[in-house]
């Protein structure tokens, strides 16, 4: 992960889904950053040379109402900044990584 940035950065601990696809998107070679601060939005992922986020969603939280209409608000504020959102819910990223991954590459015009 690259740390040397110029947009702001808030720290946190990762997530079990955020370590397996920051790990997996490092394998591929796509580099990518970790809590990146984007026009006042906290992302999981952000790609380094892609204006891409990637957000890793647990199940239970996500799918609650007042989640929902946080992470709406999110993609809203990413998306308002000319980033495309992808979102993957934590069971995917841990039983079809390979899926998910697809997706990313699509995205960068790769699939």
């Amino acid at each position: 992960m690259r740390t040397n940035n110029p947009r702001s950065k808030q720290r946190k601990s990762l997530t079990d889904i955020e370590l397996i696809m920051l790990n997996a998107l490092g394998e591929l070679g796509i580099q990518c950053e970790s809590q990146v601060n984007i026009n006042g939005a906290q992302t999981d992922i952000a790609l380094t040379d892609y204006p891409i986020v990637i957000e890793c969603d647990g199940v239970y939280w996500h799918s609650l109402p007042k989640a929902r209409a946080q992470d709406a608000h999110k993609t809203q504020l990413l998306e308002g900044a000319g980033y495309q959102v992808l979102r993957f819910w934590g069971d995917e990223i841990k039983s079809n990584i390979g899926g998910c991954l697809k997706e990313v590459l699509y995205a960068l015009d790769y699939g």
